[in-house]
C-alpha cells in the first residue's frame, strides 16, 4: 500500500510538472453554460458572421464588385467562397505561419476588438461547456503535446465538477512529433519521476504516443476506460506521406468503437466548433449524437487575429460542407 502511494505521488508530481510547464493552471469548468449564436439560421448568416465580412470589406461575390456600395454577404456558400479566398493561411505553410492578403490583414489588425467580439458571440473565444452530464465517449482531439495536455486538463476539470464518461478516446495518429514537442519531452528527461520509473522519453516519437504519455501521468484519469486511436499517415497522389487529419482520426474511431453512444468532443477554442462539426459530419448522429466542449482562447492568442480568422474560415468551410 505504501509503495502504491509513492507511485501515485510520482505520477501526480509529474502531471503537475506537465501542467505548469506546458499550459499552466486550468480554469475550473462547470461554472456556466453559455448559449452561442449559430453561423446561420434558415439559410441566412447570423449577424456576427455578416458583421465580420463587413468589417473586412469583403463583398458578396454574386454582386458587382465595382460598386462603391458594400453588398452584404448573407449565405453560407458566399461566405465560404470569400473566406477560402481571403482568410486562409498559405497552403504551403503550417497553420501557425498564416499569411493573407496585405489589405485584409491590415483591416484585421485595425479591428481586432470588433472581430474578437463577433467571434465571441459565435462561440470561438470563450469556454464551451457540455450540454449534458454524461456521455459514453469523451473524444480528445489530437494536437501538439502542449495542446493535448491542455485538453486533458480541461477533461479532468469536467470530471471533477460532476461530468462523467464511459470511455476516454485519444484521437491520435502516426504524425511525427515536431522539434518543439521533442524539446518539451527532453526537458522532462532528468525529472526524478521519469528516472525512477525508467521511462525512455526517446521512444515517444508520434502524436499517439505523446497523448498516451500525457494521459498516463494524470492520476485523475487512471480509473477511466481508455481507447487510443492511432490513425496511419496518408499517402498523397504524389506518393508522399502526409499526417492524418481530423477526418482520418474520426473515421478510424468509427471503425474501432466497441458500441454506439453519445460523444463529447474535447478540444479548446477557437477549434471547438469546427472540430465538433467535423465529428457530426462523419458520425451518424442517430448513433453517435455529438456535442463539443473546451477551454477558452488564451489571452495571448486573442491578439493573434490572423490565426483566429484562419480558424473562422475553416469553420465556415465545415458548416458549408454539412449543409451541402
Amino acid at each position: 500500500m505504501h509503495n502504491y502511494a509513492i507511485y501515485r505521488n510520482y505520477r501526480l508530481s509529474l502531471f503537475l510538472i506537465l501542467s505548469t510547464l506546458l499550459f499552466g493552471c486550468t480554469k475550473e469548468a462547470g461554472s456556466r453554460n453559455t448559449v452561442y449564436q449559430k453561423l446561420q439560421v434558415n439559410g441566412q448568416l447570423t449577424a456576427p458572421v455578416q458583421d465580420i465580412f463587413k468589417i473586412l470589406q469583403l463583398n458578396n461575390p454574386s454582386n458587382n464588385s465595382s460598386s462603391l456600395r458594400y453588398n452584404p454577404v448573407t449565405t453560407i456558400a458566399a461566405a465560404n467562397l470569400l473566406a477560402q479566398t481571403n482568410l486562409l493561411r498559405d497552403e504551403k505553410s503550417e497553420r501557425w505561419h498564416t499569411q493573407t492578403a496585405t489589405e485584409t490583414r491590415d483591416l484585421m489588425q485595425a479591428n481586432i476588438t470588433k472581430l474578437v467580439a463577433d467571434l465571441q458571440k459565435l462561440g470561438l473565444i470563450d469556454i464551451v461547456e457540455p450540454t449534458q452530464k454524461h456521455y459514453r465517449y469523451a473524444l480528445v482531439m489530437g494536437a501538439t503535446f502542449s495542446t493535448v495536455s491542455k485538453r486533458l486538463g480541461y477533461l479532468v476539470q469536467l470530471i471533477k465538477t460532476g461530468y462523467s464518461f464511459d470511455t476516454v478516446v485519444l484521437l491520435g495518429s502516426e504524425r511525427p512529433l515536431k522539434p518543439e514537442e521533442l524539446e518539451q519531452l527532453a526537458n522532462l528527461q532528468s525529472s526524478p519521476q521519469v528516472i525512477n520509473q525508467n521511462i525512455d522519453l526517446n521512444n515517444i516519437k508520434t502524436e499517439a504516443q505523446v497523448m498516451e504519455f500525457a494521459y498516463k501521468f494524470n492520476p485523475d484519469l487512471q480509473t477511466q476506460a481508455k481507447l487510443t486511436i492511432n490513425a496511419s499517415m496518408v499517402q498523397k497522389p504524389d506518393r508522399a506521406l502526409a499526417r492524418a487529419n481530423t477526418d482520418d482520426t474520426i473515421l478510424t474511431f468509427a471503425k474501432q468503437a466497441p458500441q454506439t453512444g453519445s460523444c463529447l468532443v474535447i478540444s479548446n477554442n477557437p477549434y471547438v466548433l469546427r472540430q465538433t462539426l467535423v465529428v457530426k459530419r462523419l458520425l451518424d448522429q442517430n448513433k453517435f449524437p455529438t456535442d463539443g466542449a473546451g477551454a477558452a482562447v488564451s489571452e495571448s492568442n486573442k491578439s493573434d487575429i490572423i490565426m483566429l480568422m484562419d480558424e473562422f474560415a475553416r469553420t465556415l468551410y465545415e458548416e458549408n460542407k454539412i449543409k451541402n
